[in-house]
């Protein structure tokens, strides 16, 4: 299917080649930004590593106390991963003659996966096409005046 591994290949790529095209202005829209990149390259990669979690949770962790969608995601694919990792792959392989086939937990918490990272993807792209887009300024903190007192 090397149709197909190309366009995964594209959209894997796109985001990174879209952020380069935004004026960021805020913090939040750095981090959605980063969050869309790295979930990208986790969604549409050839190869699924469990490792995920350890570049998207710092992400997600500081977009989470202004956002319960994103904390929601992130402790729902944290519990998934380790459900079809550890309790359904490796359990299930460690046995003599273990194979993957007929493996519903798994398969189940694959697809799951997959449709939950889908739907943090299309949550973060669309937050940060809206921060980027939006009118009001930066606050930066060594740019505001001092408070009078």
């Amino acid at each position: 299917m090397p149709g197909l591994i190309k366009l995964l290949t594209a959209i894997q790529f796109a985001p990174a080649l879209l952020l380069a095209c935004f004026r960021i202005r805020s913090r939040r829209a750095l981090l959605l930004g980063c969050l869309t990149v790295v979930l990208a390259f986790t969604l549409f990669t050839k190869d699924f590593s469990p490792q995920w979690i350890v570049w998207i949770a710092p992400l997600a962790i500081l977009l989470a106390p202004a956002s319960r969608l994103c904390l929601g995601l992130l402790v729902v694919l944290e519990v998934l991963v380790y459900a079809q990792m550890p309790l359904f792959h490796y359990e299930r392989l460690g046995r003599a003659g273990g194979t993957l086939e007929g493996a519903v937990a798994f398969w189940t918490a694959n697809d799951l996966r997959l449709a939950l990272m889908g739907l943090f993807f299309v949550w973060s792209a669309v937050s940060f096409v809206r921060e980027v887009r939006s009118r009001r300024p930066a606050a930066h903190p060594a740019v505001q005046a001092p408070a009078a007192g």
